[in-house]
């Protein structure tokens, strides 16, 4: 292992000396040189401004600017160098911090909790070498507005099912509907290119209602053919801003023929709710309708699957 991570750039920060000479001294003995240290958040951004670096290891607790203010700060700066988090803090503290570095899609690879030891280490950094060796199975250029806008209208959503199957049983109990957009150019792109802009330019609702029909019509077909099985559809959380959501997810389900307890909506969120009562109200009106959700708090976008694990389901 250390002989494919001495091409590693990193970048220490932390205001603790002892603790830097020992960060050094470890990626050394994994055969990595090249490493260079700032005291501070600031500093660091500083350094980023004219340096690139493959991986920032950062210290939560430092004078000046601190850990999680850096993060911030980083999400916004052009360099896009993968994380590892270290504090001497509580363990809730670093989850936090992970969770607040997903939240600015950061590309967060783990934490280590202080003292620094070798191999937590050392297995983080082997986890950066997978993720430069591999290739993206879809572009991650996002879309503007106006192709998302113009491709609602042209049909550009697609859809592919990943199984849900009991193992016990050998059973399939389940899919999720994964979102896909076709463009004539670019072929499939995944949803981190497309669910950001869609939110940001006010297209997530119509974007929803595309893929919410798109998987009831499959499903209305499915339940024809006598394949009854749970469907989970990704939604956004500011489509849980519209009161009339509810009847529009049970009137959809309803005209394919969809019970509504096969119906499961995983929300994934990646922002501060500022209004959190109409969501609350709303969630609980498609509980009383017989939709189950799930709400999830993360950064991501709907997983993109490989294509390995997208298995054709029948038509």
């Amino acid at each position: 292992m250390s002989n494919k991570l001495s091409g590693l750039k990193i970048l220490i920060v932390d205001d603790d000396t002892f603790l830097i000479n020992l960060t050094k001294r470890i990626l050394k003995q994994m055969g990595i040189e090249n490493t260079q240290h700032s005291n501070d958040g600031g500093a660091a951004l500083e350094f980023l401004d004219g340096s690139s670096v493959d991986v920032v290891i950062s210290d939560l607790n430092m004078p000046g600017m601190d850990g999680f203010e850096f993060l911030r700060h980083l999400a916004s700066h052009k360099a896009s160098p993968a994380v590892i988090l270290l504090s001497g803090a509580d363990k809730s503290v670093l989850k936090t911090a992970e969770q607040l570095a997903q939240a600015h899609k950061l590309r967060v690879v783990g934490s280590i909790s202080k003292p620094i030891k070798k191999e937590p280490l050392e297995n983080l950094l082997g986890k950066i070498l997978v993720l430069k060796a591999t290739r993206p199975a879809y572009t991650l250029e996002e879309l503007t507005p106006n192709e998302i806008r113009d491709g609602l209208q042209f049909d550009a959503v697609r859809l592919l099912y990943q199984p849900k199957v009991a193992v016990a049983r050998r059973a399939l109990v389940g899919v999720e509907s994964l979102v896909r957009w076709h463009d004539p150019g670019r072929g499939l792109i995944g949803p981190a290119a497309l669910i950001p802009v869609a939110e940001e330019s006010g297209l997530i609702n119509d974007l929803t209602e595309a893929v919410f029909k798109g998987a009831m019509a499959q499903t209305g077909a499915w339940l024809a053919k006598g394949l009854d099985f749970e469907v989970s559809v990704n939604i956004s959380i500011q489509d849980l801003d519209r009161f009339d959501f509810p009847e529009f997810v049970v009137d959809t389900a309803a005209q394919e023929g969809v019970s509504p307890s096969s119906v499961v909506l995983e929300v994934t969120e990646s922002r501060i709710m500022a209004d959190v009562l109409k969501p609350l109200e709303i969630l609980a009106r498609l509980r009383m309708r017989g939709s189950a959700y799930r709400l999830t708090i993360s950064a991501q976008a709907p997983p993109q699957c490989s294509s390995s694990s997208e298995f054709p389901l029948p038509k």
